[in-house]
């Protein structure tokens, strides 16, 4: 209950809207036993981690084979030179979904996560990005790769979409796909060595969102819900008495 009377306060000390206020009220009374199950309660989605972390790991244990962790940032086609970043959770999901479906992805688990992307020429020009993180088969991500490069082209903001790397097990890494707060990327600038060569590093550094960032994204979780940031191809998740339980389905 403390942390659902924390993120009130918070809500109502920066003014916020009609949604913001009804956010606010649903999370207030969460606590052990009556939860809200609120998408943006920061209690409700750690919970909802744990199970994920749980779940991946029975599903993915059950499957045969290697499996690759896929960082997907659901950029669109448009002329060059056009941003084509959504923040838009449900639509990044829709995106997602069908990019992997075209590209003859067969199973995979991840959820949706909401970063704030911030240059560091500018830092004043935040943008929300919805994007998704998945693990699934390495044979089959591998051999879909040309095809999920088509589907999701480089943007202004995000020169590489796609980012593949093995998953070994850890448990740590399923917690990573399901994430309770959004954070801020901040773009790194291309770096050379003495000799003019362009040193390999990450294109962001992470960084805590601002307040406004935090609530904004709060209300983004609310507004889809827990179990529909959950991306899954050849899997489902069934209610059984009033608890989740993953399905992995013949493929």
């Amino acid at each position: 209950a403390r942390a659902g009377l924390r993120v009130k306060h918070l809500l109502d000390r920066c003014g916020c809207d009609s949604r913001g206020t009804a956010l606010a009220n649903r999370l207030a009374p969460c606590r052990a036993g009556v939860r809200c199950l609120s998408g943006g309660c920061p209690v409700c989605a750690r919970a909802m981690q744990r199970w994920v972390v749980d779940a991946f790991s029975t599903a993915l244990a059950d499957s045969e084979g290697g499996f690759s962790m896929l960082s997907i940032i659901p950029t669109a086609h448009a002329p060059p030179g056009v941003e084509t970043l959504t923040g838009d959770l449900a639509e990044a999901k829709k995106r997602i979904l069908s990019g992997l479906e075209n590209a003859g992805v067969s199973f995979c688990v991840g959820a949706l996560d909401l970063s704030v992307y911030v240059s560091v020429t500018n830092r004043s020009l935040a943008v929300p990005c919805a994007h998704g993180v998945v693990i699934g088969s390495t044979v089959e991500i591998i051999a879909a790769r040309r095809a999920l490069d088509r589907a999701f082209p480089p943007s202004p903001s995000v020169p590489r979409p796609l980012r593949r790397s093995c998953w070994d097990g850890d448990s740590a890494a399923l917690a990573y796909v399901f994430k309770p707060e959004a954070n801020r990327r901040v773009s790194q600038p291309r770096m050379v060595d003495v000799h003019g060569r362009t040193v390999r590093r990450a294109n962001t550094h992470s960084e805590a969102a601002t307040v406004e960032e935090r609530i904004q994204a709060a209300l983004a979780f609310d507004e889809i819900g827990l179990l529909d940031r959950l991306i899954l191809r050849g899997a489902s998740v069934d209610i059984i008495n009033c608890r989740p339980r993953l399905r992995v389905l013949p493929h």
